[in-house]
């Protein structure tokens, strides 16, 4: 991807310069070859062979329900979060040219932090239906306190590092030295809500690893819906600070633990069958 930017958008080793047309067309590259990679891949590791992928006997109805039931809550639950995102940001967009650039590079920066944060919430979320799956529902807890303890770690290292050098984090996203010293404000709630956003994550994943796929969803629903309120009533009636609306992203994090915390502890998961 970062090959294929570098020769569509600026038109650079003969390629034609292609703009932001050039960006949306290296990403569809990458994307084909990490496909094919996965292709490759599942035919020269046997996994094909193995698993005896694309045989078919007979249509399993019942076991395709049954993965419908509990998939359709997670595809769901992603629709209404990237909605809300959406939402934020179409707020954001009615207070000016300015705080909506702004928004942007603090968007760039939390991307970029999630990704390790992400990739461990997927691992909580596999490894919890693993323990599931084997009958070990009592380590699930456990599993979720010590990979908070490796994502608590990042949060920690990425926010000491964007509050000691904000100019230098901002930086890599735009050299306009004006609009870096207008975000360095927001930066306060954007660490705030990287260090809730560090182990919320892994409990709503770790829920939904339990099977409770319709508890997530639940879970979710509220918490956007607070996360919605919040938003309009900071943007749209008050129109405060931009440091203060960023701190829907704690509240949305904070809201969404607490609940997770309370169905783990309490709820009654451990008994989930498919």
């Amino acid at each position: 991807n970062v090959f294929f930017l570098y020769c569509f958008v600026f038109g650079n080793l003969g390629f034609p310069q292609m703009g932001v047309g050039g960006a949306g067309l290296a990403s569809s590259i990458a994307e084909a070859t990490v496909t094919l990679v996965f292709i490759v891949f599942l035919f020269v590791r046997r996994f094909r062979k193995d698993y005896k992928l694309f045989e078919f006997v007979k249509v399993r109805w019942r076991l395709m329900g049954s993965m419908l039931k509990l998939s359709s809550p997670l595809m769901l639950q992603q629709v209404i979060s990237v909605g809300a995102w959406w939402l934020f940001f179409i707020c954001i967009e009615h207070l000016g040219e300015r705080p909506l650039a702004i928004s942007n590079l603090l968007r760039s920066l939390y991307a970029f932090y999630g990704i390790p944060i992400w990739a461990l919430a997927s691992a909580t979320n596999s490894m919890t239906s693993n323990l599931m799956g084997q009958g070990h529902p009592e380590q699930v807890i456990s599993l979720v306190k010590k990979v908070s303890v490796i994502s608590i770690g990042f949060s920690i290292v990425f926010a000491a590092f964007l509050n000691f050098f904000p100019v230098e984090a901002f930086s890599v996203y735009t050299n306009e030295k004006d609009l870096i010293l207008e975000s360095i404000p927001s930066v306060r709630s954007l660490t705030l809500a990287i260090m809730f956003f560090s182990f919320s994550i892994l409990t709503i994943f770790a829920v939904s690893g339990t099977g409770a796929t319709n508890v997530s969803l639940l879970i979710e629903v509220i918490a956007i819906v607070i996360y919605i309120i919040y938003t309009v009533i900071a943007t749209v009636i008050f129109e405060w600070s931009l440091p203060a609306i960023w701190l829907v992203e704690s509240v949305y994090w904070f809201s969404t633990f607490i609940m997770c915390a309370w169905y783990l502890k309490y709820g009654k998961w451990r008994l989930k069958t498919l």
